[in-house]
């Protein structure tokens, strides 16, 4: 395993809702700035029974599985016992176990520092291309591979050959628990199926309202309905029967893409991240839309996973994570309109006198950003020394959002 550490990691992310649309600040993670081995991010997890914490994440990379408990990064890889480099898929289950499916090695059980490999020459896992994982209490794990299906209960796994149902394809990209245990599957070239733990379901362009065969992720609403992504139609949600909800450029005006690749839902609506236009939201009964004002960092076009941390479903606010196919990790939060305060580095404190916004530190900056709260950047600039001093003449009044990272930490925060 191999450690590295960058100070002033994460923010706290929130993420509102706004009569105008939704406005971000953006921090960008990638492997200029920090531990994370790959800038290639196919999943992140976080510990689910943990609603408080906003700093334990494990990321599937390109180049290795990596965790970060908020200041140090920790990289497994071969080296460590995994059967392969690239990490296609990663899951943290609730009794802290961490699952990593990976692309050529088949799956890897991570727990108490010891690694568990799970491949077609050792069990009857289907293949040893691993994309999704899914959990289901009290104690399954559901898998899915580019050669079927298979459950994992009590350290032995049973395949599905979902060939022998009269379905083409064998090839599983996403699986979702249902609160009533139904497994929804989403499959490359075979739609997507219910399964019941008796019986499979399937749903396709020839017998349904489906327009796209290939399904690349699956997400529930609260009333379990599935919510899924395809690369050409963009995003279908399946209410029975033939009811389906169409999000695409056919039905949503100015719907900008058609091509999506993973969905996520958060307190109240969806998070969906697409090949080609960036990352969108769905909030309440409106449509996905990515009319977003970025602060800071604009994430990368391809967004190839997203992760709500779990105290969103405790707080009603979504605390985000987005990993992308070129750039590296983005942290999330929004540009607020009320003053709020996230400390990391105690030792901060700011003033504003005489049209100067001062800005002293126990620690020594590293570098201070300044934007106001519709986008403009004020400043940008790498700083030393332990006071600032930044002359506010040139604003009208109103908010500005102070991003300061030191060598301990870092201050994000609104100032009038």
């Amino acid at each position: 395993m191999s450690y590295s550490s960058i100070a002033g990691f994460f923010l706290i992310i929130f993420l509102n809702s706004y009569a105008k649309g939704q406005s971000f600040t953006s921090e960008n993670f990638n492997t200029s700035n920090s531990g994370i081995p790959d800038n290639t991010i196919y999943g992140i997890s976080s510990y689910p029974l943990d609603s408080t914490n906003t700093s334990k994440i494990w990321v599937a990379t390109y180049n290795g599985l990596a965790y970060t408990d908020g200041t140090n990064w920790t990289i497994y890889n071969t080296t460590d016992g995994l059967p392969d480099n690239s990490i296609r898929s990663v899951l943290v289950t609730p009794d802290s176990t961490v699952w990593a499916g990976t692309f050529t090695g088949g799956l890897a059980k991570i727990n108490s520092n010891s690694i568990t490999i799970y491949n077609t020459s050792n069990s009857n896992l289907p293949d040893n291309f691993v994309k999704a994982l899914a959990y289901e209490a009290p104690s399954t794990l559901w898998i899915g591979t580019t050669g079927g299906l298979a459950k994992l209960q009590n350290d032995s796994i049973t395949a599905y050959d979902l060939s022998d149902l009269g379905i083409h394809s064998t090839h599983v990209t996403s699986v979702a628990v249902s609160k009533e245990g139904i497994k929804i599957i989403g499959l490359l070239n075979g739609g997507f199926a219910y399964y019941n733990d008796t019986t499979f379901t399937f749903f396709t362009s020839a017998n349904s309202g489906l327009l796209d065969n290939n399904i690349l992720c699956v997400a529930l609403d609260n009333e379990s309905n599935p919510y899924m992504t395809t690369p050409a139609a963009g995003i279908v949600s399946h209410f029975g029967g033939n009811t389906f909800q169409m999000y695409f450029q056919g039905t949503i005006p100015d719907m900008p893409t058609n091509s999506f690749k993973c969905i996520e839902r958060s307190p109240n609506g969806f998070l969906a991240g697409s090949i080609d236009k960036g990352l969108f939201i769905k909030q309440g009964v409106s449509s996905f839309t990515n009319n977003i004002s970025w602060i800071g960092d604009t994430p990368d076009s391809n967004i190839l996973g997203i992760h709500v941390l779990p105290i969103s479903f405790k707080s009603s606010e979504i605390y985000a994570f987005v990993g992308s196919q070129n750039s590296g990790l983005y942290a999330l939060s929004p540009a607020t309109t009320s003053l709020n305060e996230t400390y990391f580095d105690k030792g901060v404190t700011a003033t504003i006198e005489n049209n100067y916004l001062y800005l002293k530190s126990v620690n020594e900056f590293k570098m201070i950003h300044l934007y106001t709260t519709d986008g403009k950047v004020i400043t940008s600039q790498m700083a030393s020394g332990n006071s600032i001093s930044i002359i506010m003449n040139n604003l009208s009044p109103g908010f500005v959002i102070a991003y300061c990272q030191t060598t301990k930490g870092f201050l994000l925060r609104n100032y009038l």
